[in-house]
């Protein structure tokens, strides 16, 4: 009886163990790794494959749209999209091309709006938004970075050196 007691508990304490290790999808906590929530984004790519914010996009910039699915493992994956468009009814400001959702930012203004592209899930056509803005100003960002319960547990006031905004 005890041996079988010993394995129970050992076998328990293992998937326990198993179970809590990694941790994902939190903030920032020390040695982390945030990840997408599982379903499908609309994502905004440079030529060089870099990614960009959607809301500070600026003249003369170009990229392209696209759809990406993420699962409960955060594995990304591009779907075939089509029928890309904006909300703005010419391209003024945005000119979009609307089978490979590549795209120039021709003019700065106009408001807030929405890049919109289709996708087939479950074998139904869904059509999804993503939010975007061309700023009529240069954005500034002041300050410094600090170190919040990352490396030693503490907060710290010393500003981080070298970090780059981009």
């Amino acid at each position: 009886m005890r041996l079988s007691s010993f394995i129970w508990f050992g076998s328990a304490a293992l998937l326990l163990l198993l179970g809590c290790g990694g941790g994902g999808g939190g903030g920032g906590g020390g040695g982390q790794i945030a990840i997408a929530a599982p379903g499908q984004y609309i994502e905004f790519l440079r030529s060089d494959g870099t990614w960009f914010d959607p809301f500070n996009l600026q003249v003369g910039e170009s990229g392209r749209a696209v759809i990406a699915n993420y699962d409960s493992l955060g594995v990304r994956t591009v779907l075939p999209s089509s029928s890309w468009s904006t909300s703005f009814n010419d391209s003024t400001f945005i000119s979009i091309n609307p089978s490979t959702g590549k795209f120039s930012v021709v003019q700065a203004g106009g408001g807030p709006f929405f890049f919109r592209g289709w996708v087939t899930l479950g074998g139904a056509p869904v059509q999804l938004e993503q939010g975007a803005r061309i700023p009529t100003d240069t954005p500034t960002v002041s300050g410094q970075v600090v170190e919040i319960d990352n490396f030693t547990g503490l907060p710290s006031t010393n500003g981080i050196p070298h970090v780059g905004v981009d």
